[in-house]
């Protein structure tokens, strides 16, 4: 495989990593907006009512979103291995 080809390849496997930790990114934050929005409660009740739901939520969405970072930090890892 040549130089150019090599190039290639490791660009589009960050491609494609990165894309996937963006679109766990975007899911991360866009279901449980969408959920509250959708549901019957507002803020006050669900912030009073329902904690532990809460909390879990959060966890989650921190989580999706480490995942997303660590995704892109290895997109941005295979790409240090590029040459002129």
């Amino acid at each position: 495989m040549g130089k150019a080809a090599r190039s290639e390849r490791l660009k589009l496997t960050a491609t494609f990593f990165n894309n996937i930790g963006i679109g766990i990114a975007l899911a991360a934050v866009a279901i449980p907006y969408f959920n509250y929005m959708w549901s019957d409660q507002n803020l006050f009740e669900l912030i009073s009512h329902d904690m532990p739901r809460l909390a879990h939520v959060a966890t989650a969405v921190i989580g999706a979103l480490a995942i997303s970072a660590s995704l892109h930090q290895l997109a941005r890892s295979i790409l240090s291995d590029l040459s002129d």
